[in-house]
């Protein structure tokens, strides 16, 4: 049994403590604990096999460290980025529950000609989104700005997408935006900028589940929820998933919408 000895303030200067299966006999090392898991692997120190009763050099998990892989192309990386979720299943439509919840407070959109956006845009977005915007068009839900791909400026997906890829910087390769392999797709922003994607997973549309990508790049994946059960639990009117977003005060209201053309109506 391995233990931390801490008899400092700075957890960086703890040594190790291992004891014997019978807890009859301690000793302390000198050493962090990664220095001393190198060391069992490079020079195991002396009684250390007898107090564990084995070789813990050759056995699970103190084995010698694999050979060095071969770094992997990066065409082929991208390519495994591209594949990812291709199994997923599709995610059931939620889209109506949403909208009895707050149907009484829009106003019917315009239908848009989702087939001519695919076409133009190479993208075809869920149906439980299409049928939410068909039914109410832009505006804040809760406090959410749900965009559109052809809304106007301050509502616009496209113009939030391209928010979203100015913030990309290098050291952060674990946050994507289309059209990067496996980047996401904003489709709405909170008022303290979290952006609310979904993660373009290979499977299609109906397998994009949600992911969050804060305005520092904090990055908060909801893999079980699509568009409508995400706003779902986020309003209350669901409480099947906490909606945690770092330093975000959650909605405590009923759930509402009020649409982009409603007098008084900004960006959330």
């Amino acid at each position: 049994m391995f233990f931390w000895l801490t008899e400092d303030a700075d957890p960086e200067r703890w040594p190790v403590v291992w004891a014997d299966m019978h807890y009859e006999d301690w000793r302390v090392h000198r050493k962090t604990m990664s220095e001393f898991l190198l060391e069992i692997i490079a020079d195991p120190p002396l009684g250390l096999a007898e107090l564990a009763g084995a070789d813990l050099a050759s056995s699970p998990p103190f084995k010698a460290f694999p050979p060095r892989l071969k770094a992997v192309d990066l065409k082929d990386r991208e390519e495994q980025i591209r594949q990812a979720g291709a199994d997923f299943p599709a995610l059931p439509d939620e889209s109506e529950p949403l909208l009895t919840a707050v149907i009484a407070d829009g106003v019917k959109a315009t239908a848009t000609d989702w087939a001519a956006v695919a076409r133009q845009a190479g993208v075809e977005f869920p149906a439980d989104y299409r049928r939410f915007y068909d039914a109410l068009g832009p505006g804040v839900f809760c406090d959410i700005t749900i965009v559109g791909p052809e809304a106007a400026a301050g509502w616009n997906l496209w113009d939030l997408l391209q928010t979203g890829r100015d913030r990309l910087i290098p050291s952060v390769p674990y946050v994507r935006f289309h059209p990067d392999a496996g980047g996401a797709i904003p489709w709405g922003v909170t008022p303290d900028g979290w952006l609310l994607c979904w993660q373009t997973w290979a499977a299609g549309p109906p397998s994009w589940t949600v992911v969050a990508v804060g305005p520092q790049l904090a990055r908060s994946d909801f893999t079980e929820l699509s568009f409508a059960s995400f706003l779902l639990n986020y309003s209350g009117v669901w409480q099947n998933r906490n909606i945690f977003l770092l330093d975000h005060v959650p909605w405590s209201g009923p759930p509402a919408f009020r649409g982009a053309g409603d007098e008084g109506v900004d960006r959330a």
